[in-house]
């Protein structure tokens, strides 16, 4: 649901709509196109990807512990975007 807020930014006196979808809220100026609609599509998107990441870390966690069982090294780090998505609960 949208409700309508001002506020003053560089001096201009600025519109924006606050747009609620699940458990984001954000504020949107009035100029900018927001579908609700699509609504859908982006909570379907994100599932997707969320669990192609999940799938992917998988695959290169497994590849690592493949590559170094043989040889006992040291599994290597598995970067940045493992550790966003472990913190984000995925």
């Amino acid at each position: 649901m949208a409700s309508t807020e001002e506020q003053i930014m560089d001096g201009k006196a600025t519109k924006f709509n606050v747009v609620t979808e699940g458990k984001a809220t954000i504020l949107q100026p009035e100029s900018v196109f927001y579908n609700p609609v699509q609504e859908f599509n982006r909570d379907l998107t994100i599932a997707v990807i969320s669990e192609f990441a999940k799938d992917h870390i998988q695959h290169v966690r497994d590849r690592a512990h493949k590559k170094a069982a043989p040889t006992g090294e040291a599994l290597p780090e598995l970067g940045a975007v493992y550790f966003c998505f472990i913190n984000i609960g995925l």
